[in-house]
């Protein structure tokens, strides 16, 4: 795996902003229009082991995660795709994504009882935050043959609506 597509998700993750370069093709990643919630989601959730069927789905079959340092969660970065998934369990720290002055654009994603806000930070990186009842989920997508931060926004919410039936039960 490409360490420059580690640091770059890492930056992504936890510095709030990236750039990256990476070699090959895009992952396909579902349409947001075929996920539905489940009607029980899984109460056991690990941002490090997802499962063989959701990697496949994102084209990250056989890509072993990389775990986030001093962070709940881990990365995994394809030849031209890499999503990150950080669980943040206690949520008294995290603020009111709407307040930050580093986001811009931000919306609310419906999906069923979930609470689930997409925004971009610092002008360039597109973050998808989930409330659950283990806490703030965080997903980052990067797919490096994107054409601007619109074609991410819409990365991250697929990438999104591809993890809704394997999160916790909503908050």
């Amino acid at each position: 795996m490409p360490s420059r597509v580690v640091v770059a998700v890492l930056a992504c993750l936890l510095v709030a902003g990236c750039s990256t370069s990476v070699d090959g093709a895009p992952a396909a990643v579902p349409s947001s229009s075929t996920a539905t919630p489940m009607e029980s989601p899984p109460a056991e959730f690990d941002a490090c082991s997802l499962p063989e069927e959701l990697l496949s789905t994102l084209g990250l079959s056989g890509v072993s995660p990389v775990p986030i340092v001093g962070a709940s969660g881990c990365l995994w970065a394809g030849k031209a795709f890499a999503v990150g998934v950080s669980l943040v369990e206690d949520t008294s720290h995290i603020e009111d994504v709407g307040s930050l002055p580093d986001v811009t654009a931000l919306e609310v994603v419906p999906f069923g009882d979930y609470t689930t806000y997409l925004y971009i930070i610092d002008e360039d990186t597109s973050v998808t935050q989930t409330m659950t009842e283990r806490g703030a989920l965080m997903l980052t997508a990067i797919d490096i043959h994107s054409d601007g931060i619109e074609a991410d926004r819409r990365i991250s919410r697929d990438t999104f609506f591809a993890f809704a039936p394997y999160l916790p039960p909503p908050r």
